[in-house]
């Protein structure tokens, strides 16, 4: 975004009101979406670091500025949804998945950490996947620079749940708050709940784990060491890694570690089969019934069975062949399929009963 000075860039409209402090404003000679935050005037100090940092995985600070008693900052629009959002949408269907996307968290806590940044607020509703499955932190309502001569925080301040022990006058905050938030994101990701409701059990545990530690001395010691332990020593990048997961996951019902649902799933699929090759044999044995079996084929074999199962469980990626940019699109269409499969089934049904 280019502006020719900064009374451009401050020339705006409040399109809407995102919260209690921030507003969506269109500048009003680009006609870009912004988003207007206001803050305390203690935090243009740390607002302006941020304005520096270069990080795809930060909502971008494009100018800050002090007003009275409130320090007023314009900052990028993100589209797409939030990773609260996301989990309610069922996208996320492996560990790897959601161990990539949170590998990308750590590298915009690893840019506000390096800068002397804590976010002190890690938590679903803070944090955006865009069209493109780029996470990005949105909100730095609660951020703080790191004060050494300080030996616990001055305000209590977080979300309840996601945000560490320390964060409640323990002791001061440092990077290893954040790490603790990014243990219980992990939990909720791949469980929907908060550590201390449902604790996951999976080879992403241990690093739950230890990211939720009591102690902050016997967690992670930076982002960028747990993003390490997420990806382990991948050759690719982890958003290729993404891809690739995508291109090459698990049948629908073998994607989890529940073993009974395994088990119900391969015999399904084995009925299915033995029940097809029974009904082209019978197709074959007697020609005079054949049209009815075809109808019923088609019904039972394509509209009650195959097709709902490619739709609901995103068989072979589909989603992404139809919204390459927005994947939460494309999962919506293939429901929608779904639904329109199974109806068709039943109108098939009925015409085979007639014939």
């Amino acid at each position: 975004m280019i502006y020719n000075d900064k009374s451009s860039l401050w020339s705006y409209t409040e399109l809407d009101r995102l919260g209690k402090r921030s507003s969506l404003v269109r500048n009003t000679f680009s006609g870009k979406l912004m988003v207007l935050c206001v803050t305390d005037s203690g935090s243009y100090e740390t607002f302006r670091k941020i304005k520096n940092l270069d990080c795809p995985n930060l909502m971008k600070v494009f100018d800050v500025r002090v007003e009275g008693e409130n320090c007023l900052s314009l900052c990028e629009y993100v589209g797409g949804v939030t990773l609260e959002e996301a989990v309610q949408l069922h996208y996320f269907d492996s560990e790897a998945q959601v161990a990539a996307t949170v590998a990308q968290l750590c590298d915009g806590l690893s840019a506000l950490h390096g800068a002397g940044i804590i976010h002190r607020d890690i938590n679903p509703t803070n944090i955006m996947i865009d069209q493109c499955f780029i996470v990005k932190i949105i909100d730095y309502d609660i951020i703080r620079s790191v004060k050494k001569d300080k030996g616990r925080d001055t305000q209590v301040m977080g979300t309840p749940g996601f945000a560490a022990p320390e964060q409640f006058g323990f002791s001061q905050t440092d990077a290893r708050a954040d790490i603790y938030s990014c243990g219980v994101l992990l939990n909720y990701i791949l469980t929907g709940a908060l550590p201390n409701e449902r604790l996951y059990r999976g080879s992403l545990s241990p690093t739950i784990q230890r990211c939720i530690e009591m102690d902050a001395d016997n967690r992670f010691n930076s982002a960028e060491e747990l993003k390490k332990e997420l990806i382990g020593n991948r050759r690719k990048p982890y958003n290729k890694a993404v891809k690739q997961h995508i291109n090459y996951r698990k049948l629908p019902g073998f994607r989890g570690n529940n073993t009974a649902l395994k088990v119900l799933t391969g015999t399904l699929i084995v009925l299915y089969f033995l029940l097809l090759y029974s009904n082209i044999n019978l197709a074959i044995l007697f020609p005079e019934h054949a049209l009815h079996r075809h109808i019923f084929g088609i019904a039972f074999f394509g509209f009650f069975s195959a097709i709902p199962y490619i739709c609901f469980g995103d068989l072979f990626g589909i989603s992404r062949l139809i919204s390459e940019k927005n994947p939460f699109l494309g999962k919506k269409v293939l429901k929608s399929l779904g639904y329109i499969s199974l109806i068709f089934g039943v109108v098939f049904v009925f015409i085979s009963i007639k014939v």
